[in-house]
């Protein structure tokens, strides 16, 4: 992540969260906040943030910077005297709440009231439950499974898993216990057995990568930071609105216009995985030094992170394979006929399986339009795709 110079100690740059901001304008307030010379930060957090695509974990990225800046973070929620159930559904089970839990220095309400100090203690509660569900307001019901390193590097809902198959089985019992209530209850019974799989593994890879990789530093010492899973549901009704979902993100909309019916109610799944490290190419260069020359450009990266895929690529020159679980997560994609947004360091790229015409083996990540001159910290993978119970043809 590249970063400016704290010349201004005493003065404050503020960043408003509005229900209208948009992907690309997260990042331009990353990036202001990454070249910024002021001491401290105010993030202003509207009680509605909308329904776009991924917006939260964009949100969490941007908490990030400010800690991996060392810039005192004050995160003010945009309500006035909030009730207790709205703190608790904010800070407890949301991503940006979470972020903020962990990465703000001060949390305050609109009037610059400070909330209780207990509030913290919702890391915890996040942590030693299986997954933390979210109401579904204006955008869909999730369920989020965090940790937040060093301190509380495993959720209990994923402790003990010693297999791939252990966490398929159990990913997939948290998915149903969450979703599949009322009229939706055993709707995954008749998606096919393929589908089902892929779902499972495209989290499995992911999340195993990130705590393989996504926790330490250039030292392999870990991270402060927080790591995270969530799977939400997205039921639609009128295709113009949900395109408008991912007003700014040009590819993803070109992808919806296409697998959203015209008529009728349909379903999507959005799974968002993250990390604070170092990010896929500054992690792999911090081990493999003498790979840096194949990286100077934005589009240089973009090759270097699909040839991580495609060579499995390692951060040890002992070892082979360590790239197939970011190979096997992008396959799951194809399977799914699904779209992917990977940011990571100044790269922000897209894999859309409707591009791939034949089966390949390694699908192969492009760059969006506002890819190279971006700031991030960590990777984040985030997962829309449609869920229908008949085969797909």
């Amino acid at each position: 992540m590249t970063t400016g110079t704290i010349a201004n100690p005493h003065t404050t740059l503020t960043l408003q969260l509005l229900k209208t901001t948009t992907l690309p304008e997260i990042e331009e307030m990353t990036c202001r906040l990454a070249n910024a010379k002021h001491g401290s930060v105010d993030i202003w957090l509207a009680k509605d943030l909308g329904s776009q695509f991924f917006k939260d974990s964009r949100i969490v990225t941007l908490l990030a910077a400010a800690a991996h800046r060392k810039m005192s973070a004050r995160v003010i929620d945009w309500i006035v005297k909030p009730d207790e159930r709205h703190t608790v559904e904010r800070f407890g089970s949301t991503l940006e709440g979470l972020a903020a839990l962990e990465f703000a220095n001060a949390i305050v309400d609109a009037s610059k009231s400070d909330f209780h100090p207990s509030l913290r203690e919702h890391r915890w509660a996040v942590v030693e439950k299986n997954g933390i569900s979210s109401p579904e307001k204006t955008v869909g019901k999730a369920l989020t499974f965090c940790a937040f390193d060093p301190e509380l590097p495993t959720p209990i809902g994923f402790a003990g898993i010693r297999s791939k198959d252990d966490f398929l089985d159990r990913f997939r019992a948290y998915r149903r216990n969450c979703f599949e209530i009322g009229v939706g209850e055993g709707f995954t019974d008749s998606v096919p057995r393929d589908i089902e799989r892929a779902i499972g593994s495209f989290a499995y890879e992911l999340w195993q990568n990130s705590f393989q990789h996504g926790r330490l530093d250039q030292n392999n010492l870990e991270i402060r930071g927080m790591r995270y899973l969530r799977i939400r549901k997205h039921i639609g009704h009128d295709k113009a609105q949900f395109i408008r979902r991912a007003a700014g993100f040009q590819e993803l909309q070109a992808y919806l216009q296409c697998q959203v019916p015209v008529d009728g109610t349909y379903k999507f799944y959005e799974i968002s995985i993250g990390d604070c490290g170092l990010g896929i190419v500054d992690r792999l260069l911090s081990t493999r030094p003498e790979l840096a020359d194949r990286t100077h450009s934005s589009s240089d990266r973009a090759a270097f992170i699909n040839r991580v895929m495609s060579d499995a690529l390692t951060s040890k020159r002992t070892q082979s394979g360590a790239g197939h679980g970011l190979q096997h997560a992008i396959q799951a994609v194809h399977v799914l006929q699904g779209f992917v947004s990977l940011r990571t360091g100044s790269n922000w790229l897209y894999y859309d399986a409707r591009s791939d015409v034949d089966d390949k083996n390694t699908p192969c990540l492009s760059e969006t339009q506002h890819s190279g001159k971006l700031c991030s910290v960590g990777t984040q993978f985030s997962l829309i795709f449609p869920l229908v119970s008949s085969p797909r043809k």
